[in-house]
């Protein structure tokens, strides 16, 4: 699963588990930070057919994305419980080793997660998809591997094009975010995102 580095749009498909028909199928659209497409991305799946969630437990719209998120709002809380001071705060990644440390203790309550909010996608035989900000979800989707059928998109764009984007939403939303709506401490922040998420998808 490498991320492209070719500087253009582009989304890359791996597939992170074994084919199953007795998995659960499961779409994880994951991405270092926002502004790339990630929205977009779930919006067609849900298109296509595929279960991202009931309409009534996904974030609606907001300053930084008017047309809604496609998030579940119960995994927004939870990674922001089992990452905290990682997520969703404008930090530096975690070590691998605190990832690996909090998938080995949350994996199962992210586990019971999944059940409450996607099992109608099982019941149905359909197959289901989730956003995996900043690429956490996959602290815990790597412990589940013998109950999931993990097909990861990893979005990717130019990445002049995704800070100017996150400058201009985050002087929208005012307040800390437009306090640092600045290029070079963007590009550096989102570079280490970057950085962190090849190392999790080369270990993984």
């Amino acid at each position: 699963g490498d991320i492209e580095e070719n500087g253009e749009t582009g989304p890359v498909i791996s597939n992170h588990s074994e084919s199953n028909p007795q998995k659960h199928k499961l779409i994880v659209v994951a991405y270092p930070l926002g502004r790339i497409g990630s929205s977009a991305a779930m919006g067609l799946l849900k298109l296509a057919g595929v279960y991202v969630g009931a309409e009534d437990r996904l974030s609606g719209a907001g300053k930084i994305n008017p047309k809604g998120f496609f998030e579940l709002n119960s995994q927004q809380a939870f990674l922001e419980k089992a990452f905290k001071g990682f997520y969703p705060d404008v930090v530096d990644p975690p070590s691998l080793d605190q990832f690996d440390a909090i998938g080995d203790q949350h994996y199962r309550e992210y586990d019971a997660l999944l059940e409450n909010e996607l099992g109608a996608a099982s019941e149905q035989n359909m197959p289901a998809a989730i956003k995996s900000q900043r690429f956490l979800t996959l602290a815990f989707l790597t412990r589940l591997r013998d109950k999931y059928d993990v097909h990861v998109i990893l979005m990717n764009r130019n990445e002049k094009d995704q800070v100017e984007s996150t400058i201009r939403v985050w002087k929208r939303a005012g307040g800390f975010h437009a306090e640092h709506a600045e290029y070079t401490f963007l590009k550096q922040w989102l570079d280490k995102w970057k950085a962190f998420a090849e190392q999790v998808m080369t270990r993984y």
